[in-house]
């Protein structure tokens, strides 16, 4: 499902010209567990917009949507400087705050967020990956076509900050199944890093 989704998006973007994509997703967070709090005094899921233009852009009646079949499916407001950027705010829908928030979740497991206009013309569609918890996907830099995964995330400010991964640890292989342990060690294998990692039950973890 993921990969279709992925393709979709890409055979969608590929029928927009250039000029047109002149809002883009800059950043995104799909696990914000305990990092930034949203206007409803939550922690909301988020998305960061892009204004690549030189030009103040009203967003009056644009839309945002997770479903290409509906382009026009939340309606958002207000507008982006020139090289500025705006936050929309998922998951906590309050009425008090619909401006930023929209009624409405990201996929933890990924997927597509599109953006259209008040004539609900596509202006960009962005896919997104699996989310880790406390990072987002960003651009590498600013409405650059480079994305990656940061522990840092700049929702409503530059990617110019953030240190981005180079690779994703696999996560590491337990020996035996939650319970009760009586022995003092558990054994755990990253395949990756080729060494175990010893717990004991009473003192801090030691590396082999």
């Amino acid at each position: 499902m993921k990969k279709s989704i992925i393709i979709f998006c890409t055979i969608v973007l590929g029928v927009l010209p250039l000029s047109a994509q002149s809002v883009i997703v800059n950043e995104l967070q799909a696990a914000n567990v305990d990092m930034f709090v949203d206007p409803s005094y939550n922690y909301g899921t988020w998305v960061e917009l892009y204004n690549t233009t030189d030009n103040y852009i009203v967003l009056n009646g644009w839309y945002v949507s997770d479903d290409p079949n509906n382009l026009t499916k939340h309606k958002i407001t207000g507008g982006i400087n020139a090289k500025g950027f705006k936050v929309l705010w998922f998951d906590h829908y309050d009425a008090e705050y619909a401006p930023t928030q929209i009624d409405d979740k990201l996929d933890y497991d990924g997927g597509c967020i599109y953006i259209s206009n008040n004539k609900g013309e596509l202006i960009c569609g962005q896919p997104y990956p699996e989310a880790i918890s406390r990072t987002s996907y960003a651009r590498t830099t600013d409405g650059g076509d480079a994305w990656g995964i940061t522990s840092q995330p700049t929702p409503g400010k530059s990617n110019a900050t953030s240190t981005f991964a180079t690779e994703r640890v696999e996560a590491p292989v337990v020996s035996m199944d939650g319970g009760l342990f009586r022995s003092s060690v558990i054994q755990c294998h990253n395949p990756r890093r080729n060494h175990f990692t010893l717990y004991h039950r009473r003192y801090s973890p030691y590396r082999e």
